[in-house]
């Protein structure tokens, strides 16, 4: 049972080097096969379920990381990971935007941006406002896409004054935002 643990913590780990080599296949293949020996984790599932949606949106394959992302956010959500189910549901949106589901994607990125509220995460809100911006010029509503992207640049602003103070800002790509 210990070993079992401890292989799915090696498989995670060897997935996340893989995906950051964007050898993503291979990372898909290692994450699936550690979802069951990281299940009485729950943290561990959580982060492996996140990683998984996030190398399905690189590999393009947006249908299949619906469920990874679904699960991951609910999981962060019970475990009170409010960033990491802002990350979760932005990935989320970003996969239905390309697949053209469009009010999906909006729930999504608006439930994105209250859970980077909630952890203070600037780096995540304008994101999450860039991802509602996004939507509404899709929606061929450009007052309300200015309206967010102008959000989006002020938090953008407030997140580099808060790099060069505190050095620990970190910007991830919402297609790819694997955590470890």
């Amino acid at each position: 049972m210990a070993s079992q643990k401890y292989f799915g913590k090696l498989l995670s780990d060897v997935a996340l080097s893989f995906s950051q080599m964007r050898l993503f296949s291979e990372a898909a293949e290692c994450y699936e096969q550690a979802l069951p020996l990281v299940s009485s984790k729950p943290r561990r599932l959580a982060v492996v379920l996140q990683n998984l949606g996030a190398v399905y949106n690189a590999l393009g394959q947006y249908r299949q990381s619906l469920r990874f992302h679904r699960d991951a956010a609910a999981l962060h959500g019970s475990l009170g990971s409010r960033g990491a189910q802002g990350r979760c549901f932005s990935n989320l949106g970003f996969a239905l935007v390309e697949l053209g589901e469009l009010e999906e994607a909006w729930e999504s990125y608006l439930h994105a941006q209250q859970a980077f509220r909630d952890a203070d995460d600037p780096s995540g809100q304008w994101q999450a406002c860039e991802g509602l911006g996004g939507i509404r010029i899709q929606m061929r509503d450009p007052d309300k896409a200015a309206m967010y992207y102008k959000d989006a640049l002020r938090l953008l602003c407030k997140c580099q004054v808060r790099s060069k103070h505190n050095h620990h800002c970190i910007f991830h790509n919402t297609s790819h935002g694997f955590i470890i």
